[in-house]
């Protein structure tokens, strides 16, 4: 049977909109500690820095455009792709409901904002099968498509391993947010919490 992922793909969208990424935060102490005391070159980075503590301790988006969700799954063989795509919209329903994203999405003919990021084409969803037993969902954060950070693309992944019964038993791994990823295999076992 083929899990529920809503909860999974939330996090997902939560993180990529509230989170940057380390070496990303690290560089940025570092150039505020190259700027000179007191110039505003320091002041600015100095604010950069406490919004990006204020938008993780507070799970607010980092920047006000949130951006397009758009989301990349690889799926196995018998996975529904009409159950993903309503559980990936509805993960975008309460992230815009929680404020982890901002309405953004507006019909390009009529104008007409939704105000849940969804409609004709939204959120954005590219479905691939692949041959592995797991399914994997992406999602680039919006805060990179302004800049040039690492290789470009930020982005979770949530990894379901299914046994050869092709049950699946999540235990959440969380790894360390230095790599960006959170993974979730089995075997089983009671799934840590996923929050940042």
């Amino acid at each position: 049977m083929q899990p529920d992922l809503t909860s999974e793909i939330l996090e997902l969208v939560r993180i990529t909109s509230t989170v940057l990424p380390p070496d990303v935060e690290k560089k940025l102490r570092a150039a505020v500690e190259q700027e000179e005391p007191g110039s505003a070159a320091q002041g600015a980075l100095s604010t950069i820095i406490t919004n990006v503590e204020m938008a993780r301790d507070n799970s607010t988006p980092i920047c006000q455009d949130t951006g397009t969700p758009i989301f990349y799954v690889h799926y196995p063989e018998g996975w529904s792709t009409r159950k993903l795509k309503t559980q990936i919209q509805v993960a975008v329903i309460r992230a815009t409901e929680n404020a982890y994203l901002r309405p953004n999405s507006v019909d390009a003919i009529s104008g007409k904002n939704t105000g849940d990021n969804t409609g004709v084409m939204a959120p954005y969803i590219h479905f691939d099968e692949w041959d592995d037993q797991a399914i994997r969902v992406r999602s680039p954060s919006s805060q990179l498509s302004k800049s040039s950070w690492s290789a470009g693309l930020r982005r979770l992944i949530y990894k379901y391993r299914l046994k050869s019964s092709r049950s699946i038993h999540p235990t959440a791994t969380r790894e360390a947010l230095e790599s960006i990823s959170l993974t979730v295999t089995a075997p089983s076992s009671i799934p840590q919490s996923l929050t940042a």
